[in-house]
């Protein structure tokens, strides 16, 4: 990993380096997370995933929720339907 990577966890953002395991439970805003790449480097990762059939994440930063399951992919805020990149940094 090269260049300055963080991990914003809730309201903890941390540094991270080449190596390092995390794990991110799910939960609220207190558990929301997000990989942070600061450098002009490329950044490569490896995820693992429960891959549960369906799922529901919120995006409390944008405050939207987004749906998927059995070929559903619905984002969508308080006030309307929004598309998934809408907003996000």
């Amino acid at each position: 990993m090269k260049g300055k990577v963080r991990l914003r966890y809730g309201s903890e953002t941390r540094e991270i380096r080449e190596g390092d395991v995390i794990c991110c439970p799910t939960g609220g805003p207190e558990t929301a997370h997000q990989i942070i790449n600061d450098s002009e480097d490329e950044l490569a990762y490896f995820s693992v995933s429960t891959m549960m059939p369906a799922e529901v994440c919120e995006h409390p930063d944008s405050r939207k929720i987004g749906a998927f399951g059995g070929g559903l992919r619905h984002m969508t805020n308080i006030n309307h339907n929004i598309d998934y990149w809408t907003d996000e940094v």
